[in-house]
């Protein structure tokens, strides 16, 4: 059992959402921006341009649809949201990355449209120089890098927002498919925005599965460090498997001072198939991140038939 009492283990899950919750840190982030003249002044202009553009004879249909739907959705909240992505990129990384975050929240049925209008709205809105778009040559492919330096609190929260840990403290009960085991987080059951409905989902399996207690086997994750399963293919690729390693370890050393005792919320997909959520923690990662998991609570098996014996 935890060292923390339960009063002390819910108020760490609070504090926990707080600081790795995309959508309370993105509050912050919005703050930042309305205390700014500047930036207001540039993100009204990005409105006009979004404005001017689906007002504009596309040649092609489909990009005179997706103009039709862009023109029907709240301009300015999405311009705000926009902005906001682009505040996230501190340092270059791919375009593409902030098109799928973009698409995915923009949860249109067809995913490939909101993947394309994604692209057009991030060039559209290039022209504030809220953020650069850069491409290195005609081969290599599009990066992006905000042009709007934040205080470094700000960037500790970026960098570590989007990839909630699991949590401290026993999930609430789901009682229908848009509500989460969080304390403080809305959510859906069901994985991607467009694949959103109201049917029949199995609540109580996924309650069963969010109520399971885990923690680290101590003598592997204290000892054996995780390796790349397969060479770096480029030097981003080595970047970005350094900066998540050193984020595991970071949120492994958090949960083990928290009592080593938590548990993984799960989702099902389109079809039904459940999968526990997780980045950095996950009991259905790979085969070293399934390693160092235990069960919190654990049991002698009794019964176990000779020639299953080890």
């Amino acid at each position: 059992m935890s060292v923390l009492s339960d009063r002390a283990l819910r108020q760490r899950q609070w504090l926990n959402e707080k600081s790795y919750d995309v959508r309370q840190i993105e509050e912050q982030l919005i703050d930042f921006i309305r205390d700014s003249d500047e930036l207001l002044e540039l993100i009204d202009m990005g409105v006009t341009l979004v404005k001017e553009w689906v007002a504009l004879p596309h040649s092609y249909r489909s990009k005179q649809q997706r103009a039709v739907v862009i023109d029907n959705l709240d301009i300015p909240t999405l311009v705000q949201d926009i902005i906001v992505l682009s505040l996230y990129v501190q340092e270059p990384e791919p375009l593409i990355n902030t098109v799928g975050n973009l698409a995915d929240r923009l949860g249109w049925s067809v995913h490939r449209e909101a993947l394309v209008a994604s692209g057009e709205l991030l060039a559209v809105l290039a022209q504030t120089n809220l953020y650069k778009l850069t491409k290195e040559s005609a081969e290599s492919q599009i990066y992006i890098e905000s042009n709007v330096s934040l205080p470094q609190e700000l960037i500790d929260f970026t960098q570590q927002a989007g990839y909630l840990p699991p949590m401290v403290y026993p999930p609430n009960l789901i009682h229908n498919n848009f509500q989460s085991g969080y304390l403080s987080i809305k959510d859906s059951v069901i994985l991607k925005r467009y694949n959103q409905h109201s049917g029949c989902v199995s609540l109580d399996t996924l309650n069963s599965k969010n109520a399971v207690p885990l923690k680290f086997y101590y003598p592997m994750v204290s000892t054996v460090p995780e390796i790349k399963s397969k060479k770096s293919e480029s030097l981003e690729d080595q970047i970005a498997w350094e900066k998540m390693s050193h984020q595991t370890l970071k949120i492994t050393q958090m949960l083990i001072s928290q009592g080593n005792r938590f548990y993984m919320l799960h989702k099902v997909d389109k079809r039904g198939r459940m999968y526990a959520q997780g980045y950095h923690i996950n009991s259905q990662g790979t085969g070293y991140k399934k390693a160092v998991l235990d069960f919190a609570e654990e049991e002698v098996i009794l019964g176990v038939p000779d020639h299953f014996k080890i």
